[in-house]
């Protein structure tokens, strides 16, 4: 089941293998990312320019903007 988060969210706390989709528009989610094994990532969402910031550990950040949605496919 898919798990959509709108809103003003700070912090998720990502379990390993945990796929990410963000959009500007509900119905055209797109795939951001996916936690790799072991590790654990954070998407922190700037409430003042709308971005989605998705850090892995000891990787590069990945970050998308302009944002209306986040969603987490399980």
């Amino acid at each position: 089941m898919d798990a959509v988060i709108t809103g003003n969210v700070e912090e998720i706390r990502l379990a390993a293998g945990t796929k990410v989709a963000v959009s500007q528009d509900f119905n055209l989610l797109f795939n951001l990312g996916r936690v790799k094994e072991g590790k654990v990532g954070f998407i922190v969402k700037d409430l003042e320019n709308g971005c989605a910031l998705v850090q892995w550990e000891n990787t590069q950040n990945s970050s998308i903007c302009n944002i209306s949605y986040l969603r987490i496919v399980n």
